[in-house]
């Protein structure tokens, strides 16, 4: 179950789909999840996991950014665990572009066993030239400086990585830098995502690549795996 706590970001990634992030001229129509309506989905969910038997159902924070709503994931992930009986062993996911973690953040997820996605698309040649903060500077020493910290916590993340056109062009060049990424952080589970678009005009091949791309993935995840951690 994704839960969208807000379509607000602090970065400005060029290819964001989300409506609002990356167009800083329309932060006037933002979102943020409510208590009202988060207070009464828990509810409603959980007494419909436990009717239907669905013994570990996975709860996945987004955004946006959802760490700028970091006080509704925490009621949210306190309220479920109050609220779900002992049939009920609830499954936890932040995936966040890791800027505004901090100790404490760090600290909570890992008492509540909440795992980190962190979003990043390579190295840092490849993720600053669209993952940027609003004053166009890129974002990947941020990334790394998050990693340090989990790294200081004995935490491991996962990394989301988006499929871009220079993803493609450079798989060797993020192969490799995915293996850094688990001998320096000990990184061992990596998501692929399709790149999604928003008023973007790309090239025909890149797009018949795109439309290959989900029959390909396993392939891709499983030459991954084995360069980076076998």
């Amino acid at each position: 179950v994704y839960i969208i706590l807000t379509d607000v970001c602090n970065l400005r990634c060029s290819y964001c789909a989300v409506k609002n992030i990356a167009d800083k001229n329309h932060v006037i129509d933002t979102y943020s999840l409510s208590k009202e309506k988060y207070t009464k989905f828990v509810k409603e969910y959980v007494s419909y996991a436990i009717s239907h038997n669905i013994s570990d159902p996975e709860f996945i924070f987004y955004g946006g950014e959802p760490l700028l709503n970091w006080s509704a994931l925490i009621e949210i992930v306190e309220l479920i665990n109050t609220t779900a009986n002992s049939t009920i062993t609830p499954k936890y996911t932040v995936v966040t572009n890791g800027t505004l973690l901090t100790e404490d953040k760090i600290i909570f997820c890992k008492e509540h066993k909440i795992n980190i996605g962190l979003s990043v698309d390579g190295p840092r040649s490849i993720t600053d030239m669209t993952r940027k903060a609003e004053n166009g500077m890129g974002a990947y020493p941020m990334i790394i400086h998050a990693m340090e910290l989990l790294k200081k916590h004995d935490y491991i993340p996962s990394l989301s990585v988006t499929i871009s056109e220079d993803v493609l062009r450079n798989q060797a060049t993020v192969i490799d830098w995915l293996q850094e990424m688990h001998l320096s952080f000990g990184i061992k589970d990596i998501s692929y995502n399709l790149l999604r678009f928003q008023d973007v005009i790309l090239h025909q091949p890149f797009l018949l690549v795109c439309k290959g791309l989900c029959s390909r993935c396993p392939d891709r995840l499983l030459l991954a795996w084995k360069r980076c951690f076998l």
